[in-house]
């Protein structure tokens, strides 16, 4: 009787393993990262081709491997990390899997190079759709070279899913940025397509920081260091002015290990409450250090999502060390003889003499000592269980459209207008009505738009896959106003700018429209969708006059001329309609 259930073939298992591993080019250099860091390696280059898809090589200078361990790296579950249960959870190694390399042979053509510092001759091993195909003696130096070629050549189903060259090395780069980060004293080197993008010597943490984010100067970054007996705390936050909203940086590691997590993302924006803006994100790189018996790594194939076992102790010490960090900029000096509440009860110690009360709730001393961390944690308020629901924009409801032009009105405000029309009162939020009147203009033109030349060009660095971004849509970013040369793989010369964004905006812009076209994956038909919207926004920035009658009425009027009256571009309401009805008593 014929079984069922059948042992699948390695090949295919090899393959369905892969589709764990090795998702786009980024994953398979966050891979050999690890590998290379594992080996102890303190030199590393990265080197891409058409965003990784037709090569991928990544050079150490770390252990090197034996003819013997160069073979043997292929096969699955195979690692030198782990050999007993209890190894698997005291982790202190990133590839202890040993899924990465078998994965990555199953769906590319593999070639590794592979030299101990102790041996003469190196060892060269050649794999091409997990088929072994050559291995020899070879000329090396110490460490391991391992290029791949052609990923997902022989899963062209999975090859058509990947995305645009600019969406792929915007992916590359941050597995790239999330590994420097954490490592800043290994020298590093990446480029892309033969350009030279990052080219980091050994440095403090704090200067690769700055280098990785030059719009960051070093002395915008504000030092977070605690230790307590569970987990320690170290690396930096962002002071709340140079924070945006259009910079994301959520860098969070545990012991070493880049993590994605919304609980503790949660703990430090709770501490830079009440110091940004709407909208704005904090920007923080923050290194937690902790017993490896205490955390599990093994729950998500990426190994980026990972479990606490006190989760609660680990929220309350983030969230502390960040607005101990924050508190040279919160501070706000009130003499007190007592404590006023309880959390000031908490760090009241009469031998310290004066206190300080800080905004936001946090309480420091004048005279130094030791903050009792034991007790932050043990008091502070209790964190969510889990993620914070987003907020989600109610739901809209159907407005009355006025059918008659006004024919006066006045500014009840600096934000709002009162129109006068047959139907009853008109009230206007001005700058949503700007955004508005100012998108349909933009879009109502030709299909180029008018350059606004700058007086002096100047030179702006962005992130490489940013400044790719923009290169790849150098002719569609020409036709909506946009003009600049490359200057480098980073830097970018600009030239000139659509009139209504005016030159003094214009590199706000070019981030802005540089961060949505790598969110979106670049499509073209949406660009000059996206320039209008910037345009709007800057268009109408808070006025703080009142406009007088005949301006406010004749904003109203151009208004009225809009195809879409209810509402701005971001999707704000525009008016509320008071109809007669509304006002008998």
């Amino acid at each position: 009787m014929d079984t069922i259930i059948r042992v699948l073939p390695e090949a295919l298992a090899n393959q369905i393993a892969a589709g764990e591993v090795v998702q786009r080019p980024a994953s398979v250099i966050k891979e050999l990262l690890e590998n290379a860091r594992d080996a102890g390696a303190k030199t590393i280059v990265v080197e891409v081709e058409n965003a990784g898809k037709t090569l991928i090589r990544v050079s150490d200078d770390g252990s090197g491997m034996s003819p013997a361990d160069a073979r043997l790296a292929f096969e699955r579950h195979a690692t030198s990390k782990i050999r007993t249960l209890d190894d698997l959870f005291n982790l202190r190694t990133f590839g202890f899997r040993g899924e990465a390399l078998a994965s990555i042979a199953a769906v590319a053509q593999v070639r590794l190079l592979s030299r101990p510092h102790d041996a003469e001759i190196g060892t060269l091993v050649e794999i091409s759709g997990g088929k072994y195909e050559k291995q020899e003696p070879a000329p090396a130096t110490a460490g391991t070279v391992v290029s791949v070629r052609n990923l997902f050549f022989n899963v062209p189903a999975r090859r058509n899913f990947l995305k645009p060259n600019s969406t792929e090395l915007k992916h590359i780069v941050q597995e790239f940025t999330n590994f420097a980060l954490a490592y800043p004293s290994m020298k590093l080197t990446f480029v892309s397509n033969g350009e030279t993008m990052y080219d980091l010597p050994v440095q403090s943490p704090a200067e690769r920081v700055a280098t990785m984010f030059d719009f960051l100067p070093e002395s915008s970054l504000l030092p977070v260091g605690e230790e307590t007996p569970l987990v320690t705390v170290a690396g930096f936050v962002a002071a709340p002015e140079v924070c945006k909203k259009t910079l994301s940086g959520k860098y969070l590691y545990a012991n070493g290990r880049f993590i994605r997590s919304p609980l503790l993302h949660h703990a430090v924006m709770s501490a830079y409450e009440g110091l940004l803006a709407p909208g704005v994100q904090a920007f923080y790189v923050l290194f937690l250090s902790l017993d490896p018996k205490h955390i599990d790594i093994n729950i998500h194939p990426t190994k980026t999502e990972i479990k606490f076992d006190d989760e609660r102790t680990v929220y309350s010490v983030v969230q502390a060390a960040t607005r101990k960090a924050l508190g040279e900029v919160r501070r706000l000096t009130i003499p007190v003889a007592e404590p006023q509440d309880e959390i000031s009860k908490m760090f009241y110690d009469p031998g310290h003499g004066e206190k300080e009360i800080t905004l936001g709730g946090y309480v420091r001393k004048n005279g130094g000592g030791k903050t009792p961390w034991r007790e932050v944690v043990e008091t502070l308020l209790t964190p969510p269980s889990g993620v914070m629901p987003h907020e989600t924009p109610p739901p809209r409801i159907p407005l009355p459209i006025p059918k008659n032009v006004p024919s006066a009105a006045f500014s009840l405000s600096t934000d709002r207008i009162v129109a006068a029309i047959p139907e009853g009162l008109l009230v206007v939020d001005r700058r949503a009505a700007l955004e508005r009147i100012a998108y349909e203009k933009f879009l109502s033109r030709s299909h180029t738009t008018h350059v606004q030349r700058l007086l002096y060009p100047h030179a702006v660095k962005f992130t490489p896959d940013a400044c790719a971004a923009l290169k790849e849509h150098l002719d569609d970013l020409r036709k909506l106003g946009f003009d600049f040369e490359t200057v480098n793989g980073t830097t970018l010369l600009v030239c000139g700018a659509p009139a209504d964004v005016g030159p003094t905006d214009v590199e706000t812009a070019m981030r802005e429209l540089a961060e949505e076209i790598r969110n979106a994956g670049a499509p073209r038909d949406l660009l000059r969708d996206w320039t209008a919207r910037l345009v709007a926004k800057r268009h109408a920035r808070h006025d703080p006059a009142p406009l007088p009658p005949e301006q406010a009425l004749e904003l109203v009027k151009q208004l009225f001329l809009c195809e879409n009256i209810r509402y701005s571009p971001s999707g704000k309401t525009i008016f509320k309609l008071f109809e007669h009805d509304f006002f008998q008593f």
